[in-house]
């Protein structure tokens, strides 16, 4: 058993990211794409390399619900590559996009919510969202570091 790591790109849209991974070698019933209850998306596959080898693969990669609509994630496999597509949530774009202020985020202070705004802020950021989306976003995200520290400390 020969086990490998296939070459993957990640790319990043404002509405959708996209994983592509290439396995040139690889025929669609070889592979095998789910998304688990807990947003963990697992990718693998095997096929038989030789008569007494075999290539195999396995992948996991975190996905937030608050982020993407894990319910609309989608596969295709097209010429020897392995295309992921994950939706981003409409309700979090559309909020960005009509640069809503933090007071009308209407933010749960729960810890559990504070660290799931935190995440969606990193990403936001690494999703290039405008700088006024961003300031928005920043403030609270600082507060809610400030207020999980004091949970912890207590």
């Amino acid at each position: 058993m020969r086990k490998f790591e296939p070459s993957c790109k990640w790319k990043r849209n404002e509405d959708r990211d996209i994983i592509e991974i290439h396995l040139k070698e690889f025929k669609k019933d070889q592979l095998k794409v789910q998304i688990s209850n807990c947003g963990i998306l697992k990718i693998f596959g095997e096929r038989q390399s030789n008569a007494s080898t075999k290539s195999k693969f396995y992948k996991e990669i975190q996905v937030p619900s608050n982020i993407y609509d894990t319910q609309a994630i989608q596969a295709k496999f097209i010429n020897g590559c392995l295309y992921i597509t994950m939706p981003k949530q409409k309700t979090l774009l559309l909020e960005l996009k009509k640069g809503t202020s933090a007071e009308e985020l209407k933010i749960d202070r729960s810890p559990k919510s504070e660290f799931q705004l935190a995440k969606a802020t990193v990403a936001a950021a690494a999703a290039g969202v405008a700088a006024a989306a961003m300031a928005v976003l920043v403030p609270c995200v600082v507060y809610m570091c400030k207020s999980a520290i004091c949970h912890v400390d207590n």
